[in-house]
């Protein structure tokens, strides 16, 4: 019989050993496994993907090095904390601009969303 479940917190070793072999921080994230005789058969997870979010400078100091600062900041915290890739999002072609001046480049990916 297949059971599916939510994998305890203590658990989480054991997604090192399967697939690609990445265990995410349980505090961050859900797992679910399927399982058949016990044996990991699946496995789906919620995590939260680090993304630069609400980059803001005030009007009068637009144009200089403020943002690319904050940008060199971020990422240098982000380093710190472990994280090795992060994302920004874009709705609008001037905004594809700012992000790509930055140093980002543009994923083949699409993002779909549902309400739930």
């Amino acid at each position: 019989m297949i059971t599916i479940e939510r994998l305890p917190a203590e658990e989480y070793d054991a997604l090192l050993s399967i697939e690609e072999g990445y265990a995410p921080d349980p505090k961050a994230s859900i797992a679910v496994v399927a399982k058949h005789d016990g044996v990991i058969i699946g496995r789906m997870m919620l995590l939260g993907v680090a993304h630069v979010e609400a980059a803001w400078v005030n009007d009068r100091y637009r144009g200089g090095t403020v943002l690319e600062r904050m940008t060199k900041e971020i990422e240098a915290q982000a380093r710190a904390a472990g994280i090795k890739t992060v994302f920004a999002y874009s709705e609008t072609h001037e905004m594809d601009g700012y992000i790509q001046r930055l140093g980002y480049e543009r994923c083949p990916l699409r993002v779909y969303r549902k309400e739930i």
